[in-house]
């Protein structure tokens, strides 16, 4: 194989997604160390199981419609865009709350953080449509704006270390609010909202929704049962060490599933798609193996220094991680390419195994917890795996035949 066909993917939108993610997910963890060292412990793990929610739920709230809109079976219309914001209200205070019970937040942060979601969700619906315009790095840069507002309010914390948990969110709900604005003026702004009404079909709509729960659901698992699993200490450590170690694999499967989801869709360029994703994967094979390599390397290092001896983590933590992350690109790749190319058959026996992975994990979990952190990680990273490689075998098959026919 010729070195320019290995250098041409790194040319390409997926990971060009991925560079983009790449910075804002150095901004995101950049935020976490100085929200790490500036908050306590107990205040710091509320936090990250505030953010872990607000990642699940504004996913969740548009019910769908994001997805239809990417599939190109909903038109994306003024109603459309108001019916978004009225199910991420609901679906964003139902979270918000169920979060306050759990670890006992105060009323204003759960107030805030169900702002968060409703803001967040018509943001999610509106960069959906842009993604379907084909203005994907647009899409994308608006839809990681949040992180780079995060790193503004931890450095805000250095120097105030007064403020609180509601507080940080907040700040945080206000740049939601900036954000989604943006979507919605370039969505306005660009071809307008769509005159033509189209239905709200649940049946396909439902499937998807279900993909996209389980996608956010699996990557923020540990963060939602570690406070029942173990203890808001661990719940601390695993977050600092998923901006650490982590990160770099979730930025990867998230520039897959924003990338290549839409362009897949176009059946008419499917040979070419293959043949473009086939080399995609083995530079991104060689890119995890390098960057492990060097997590697993400097992370134990990093974390107490960082953190001024507050959190550790060793190598064999470290190298849990990696494994985790692995497996979260192995499902970013299934599901974008069933989101995109997979019939309604598909879509709901992916949706069905994965809400079977998502209980075998939690399964795993529970019972590796009393291994601690490690334990827990590699019991949901082996679940997921059992459950994430007969369907990639299947999706990646089925990529293939319809290449070649087309």
């Amino acid at each position: 194989m010729k070195l320019a066909s290995l250098i041409a993917p790194f040319k390409n939108a997926t990971i060009g997604s991925a560079l983009i993610f790449a910075a804002s997910g150095a901004a995101f963890a950049l935020a976490n160390i100085l929200l790490a060292r500036g908050l306590e412990v107990e205040a710091y793990a509320k936090f990250a199981l505030a953010i872990a929610v607000y990642n699940v739920a504004a996913l969740v709230a548009p019910l769908g419609m994001d997805q239809l809109s990417i599939r190109r079976s909903l038109a994306y219309t003024r109603k459309i865009a108001f019916s978004q914001l009225v199910s991420s209200s609901l679906v964003g205070g139902a979270f918000a709350f169920a979060a306050s019970a759990y670890v006992s937040m105060s009323v204003s942060a759960t107030f805030a953080l169900a702002v968060s979601i409703a803001l967040g969700g018509v943001m999610v619906g509106a960069t959906s449509e842009l993604r379907r315009r084909g203005t994907t790095f647009l899409a994308l840069a608006i839809y990681v704006l949040p992180n780079l507002g995060l790193l503004l309010i931890a450095t805000l914390a250095q120097f105030s270390p007064q403020l609180t948990l509601a507080d940080v969110l907040w700040l945080y709900a206000i740049g939601t609010a900036i954000t989604m604005i943006l979507a919605l003026a370039k969505v306005a702004g660009g071809e307008g909202f769509a005159q033509t009404v189209s239905g709200y079909r649940f049946a396909e709509a439902l499937p998807l929704l279900g993909l996209a729960t389980l996608g956010t659901l699996t990557l923020q698992m540990e963060r939602l049962f570690l406070p029942a699993l173990i203890d808001l200490k661990s719940l601390a450590t695993f977050s600092l060490l998923s901006s650490l170690a982590i990160f770099p694999f979730r930025l990867i499967s998230s520039g897959m599933g924003f990338a290549l989801t839409p362009q897949l869709s176009d059946r008419e360029k499917l040979a070419a798609n293959y043949t473009r994703v086939r080399l995609e994967m083995i530079a991104l094979a060689g890119l995890m193996l390098i960057g492990a390599a060097i997590l697993v390397f400097l992370v134990p290092y990093l974390m107490p220094w960082l953190t001024q001896g507050r959190y550790e983590a060793n190598d064999m933590l470290v190298l849990a991680a990696c494994c985790s992350g692995v497996v979260m690109i192995g499902q970013a790749l299934a599901r974008a390419i069933i989101t995109a190319l997979g019939s309604v058959g598909m879509l709901h026996t992916l949706n069905l195994a994965g809400w079977g992975g998502l209980a075998l994990s939690i399964a795993a979990a529970w019972a590796m917890a009393p291994y601690g952190l490690i334990g827990v990680i590699l019991g949901v990273a082996s679940a997921q795996a059992l459950v994430t490689i007969p369907i990639l075998i299947m999706a990646w098959r089925s990529f293939a035949r319809e290449a070649k026919a087309a």
